[in-house]
Parts: C-alpha cells; sequence; structure tokens
C-alpha cells in the first residue's frame, strides 16, 4: 500500500533509568540505568526499516557525538537520512525514562529545546524530498507552526498518520486533525485532544474520546490503552482490540512506536492481515527488550509470532 514512508519528528538518546527497589521520594534511590538511541520519528522509522519497510527520517540533531550515534544505527538498517539536518551550536534531543519496580513510566523527562527551535523555514530545503513519500507520519515534537505548514504542504493523496508523544505535546496537533488521516494517541492524550472535561482522567471512556476526535476532524482513531489493548475508532469498526501478551515485561518504552511501526507494515505488505493486531504483537518484541526498538522485531518473527498466537 505505502511504497516509501517519511517519519517527521523527533530523534533523541534515551536514558532509562530502573531502580533497584521501592522508589522513594525525597531520598537517594539506587538505580540501574542505560542509554539507546530514541526519540518517536527515529523509532518507527528504524522499526520500519528493521520490518523491511522503506524509511525516510526528517528530522534535527545536533553536530555532535550523539547525533552521530542515534543516526548510526539507521544508517546500517537501510534508512534514509537525505531529511535530518544538522545543527552547529544545538546538542541532540534527549529523554529520560523514569520507571518503576514494575517496569511502568514514572516521569518522562523531555529536552527538546533542539526540536522547539525550528521554524517553517527548516521545510524549504526538504519538502521536494517529502513530496516524493506517500506516507507522513507525523510526531508533535515539532512546533505548531511546523506541524500547520507539513499539513498545508502534503500534496493530494499523501496520507498523514501522527503520534501526539504526551499529553503536554497533544495540543499541537489540535488545529490539523481535520488533515490527520489515523490518530495514534493513549487514553491521556485522546481526552486532551478530545475536547472533553477531565482531560487527565485515566478513566474516561476511550470510545466516547475516539468519537469526539473523529468529530473534530481525525478520520480514524486507534488508543492504545495498555494492558487492554487499543479502542479502534475505524469506521464501519468501532471495538477493543484485546492485548497480546508479551512473555515477560522488561520496559514498555518504545511499545507504542513499535505498535504504530507493525500497523503501518501490515498495511504495506498487503497481507491478508490485521493491521492493529500487528501492531500490537509488534508492540510485544519491545515490552520483552531493553531498547526502545529491539533487533528481534523483523517482518519474519513478527509475522510468526502473528500466526501463533
Amino acid at each position: 500500500m505505502y511504497e516509501r514512508i517519511a517519519c517527521i519528528g523527533g530523534a533523541s538518546l534515551d536514558r532509562k533509568v530502573v531502580p533497584l527497589g521501592k522508589l522513594r521520594a525525597g531520598t537517594s534511590n539506587p538505580v540501574e540505568s542505560a542509554s539507546c538511541p530514541g526519540g518517536t520519528a527515529r523509532n518507527i522509522a528504524e522499526a520500519l526499516a528493521r520490518l523491511g519497510c522503506s524509511a525516510s527520517l526528517f528530522t534535527r540533531v545536533g553536530r555532535d557525538a550523539t547525533g552521530e550515534q542515534i543516526l548510526a544505527q539507521l544508517r546500517r538498517l537501510g534508512g534514509e537520512l537525505d531529511g535530518v539536518d544538522r545543527a552547529e551550536t544545538s546538542p541532540t534531543a534527549s529523554y529520560t525514562a523514569l520507571l518503576d519496580e514494575a517496569s511502568e513510566l514514572v516521569y518522562g523527562l523531555a529536552d527538546m529545546e533542539i526540536l522547539e527551535r525550528l521554524d517553517v523555514g527548516w521545510l524549504d530545503p526538504i519538502a521536494e524530498g517529502l513530496a516524493a513519500h506517500d506516507l507522513w507520519i507525523l510526531d508533535a515534537n515539532l512546533p505548531v507552526a511546523v506541524l500547520e505548514r507539513l499539513a498545508a504542504l502534503a500534496p493530494e493523496g499523501v496520507r498523514i498518520y501522527a503520534d501526539p508523544v504526551s499529553v503536554e505535546k497533544s495540543g499541537r496537533l489540535a488545529s490539523i486533525l481535520d488533515r490527520i488521516d489515523t490518530l495514534f494517541p493513549d487514553r491521556l492524550e485522546a481526552a486532551a485532544l478530545s475536547g472533553a472535561e477531565g482531560a487527565r482522567d485515566a478513566a474516561a471512556d476511550p470510545a466516547r474520546l475516539a468519537a469526539a476526535i473523529r468529530e473534530r476532524g481525525s478520520r480514524r482513531v486507534l488508543i492504545t490503552l495498555g494492558e487492554d489493548g487499543v479502542w479502534v475508532d475505524d469506521p464501519p469498526r468501532h471495538e477493543r482490540v484485546p492485548a497480546v501478551e508479551a512473555s515477560t515485561v522488561i520496559d514498555v518504552t518504545g511499545a507504542g512506536d513499535c505498535f504504530l511501526a507493525g500497523y503501518v507494515f501490515a498495511q504495506a505488505a498487503g497481507a491478508a492481515i490485521d493491521p492493529v493486531r500487528c501492531g500490537l504483537i509488534a508492540a510485544t518484541f519491545a515490552v520483552e527488550s531493553p531498547r526502545s526498538v529491539p533487533a528481534e522485531l523483523t517482518a519474519e518473527r513478527l509475522l510468526a509470532r502473528y500466526r501463533s498466537r
């Protein structure tokens, strides 16, 4: 279905901090930490490349060792990096995930100043390259003006998928919902984008939230619900698809990115498989690994797991 996919947004160094016991406020906590390439758009591009899709990354990183590190792996996998701009003075973005003893996210600390400084002029030299892609995946690490310009630049026939990234940043997509074909929020991000009261209500009805978002313009809404699966609002399909149980849970960071990549992979392959279930199975690879996008995520292994579960 999709021949060339543009992933537009964040690239960062992810640091994951895991406590060695119960977290206690106001005192020192012993932890283990590790780092790996990250960023929503970069993660999705890497996952797609590992799945054999043609993925291009459009982002800005620093002209530093960290920037080179997070691009190197994608380069080795054959991802296209012509749309990556290197800043001379700003450091590459970073994201620190503090997990609890159950491997659930407690705080996500994002230093994305290099992306916050982007303006619409950033798009001028990459607009022609973007136009050669038939699917654009945007993330809300980009400023509102850049997102709005991207929506205006997208040629007729190009589909736009979008990831809100966080509750704090989700509102950046509000003005372009009518141009978004498929939105991939979690429940809290969906609540914020729905315009409903109680935007931080973790118990909000996903069916109600998805319907409200579609009324605001998005054609399709897939709300990820963690261990409860995904709520699918894709008329005439309105249902909750149960989660696929992982063999173990090491780290949930990157699960949403792998879900989106697995969904797109199923569509691009044109195979008779459900993209939502394929995405959920791709997410299990992420939670079973300390890396945001594990090397074990390949088309062959994904399809094998899909057929066996």
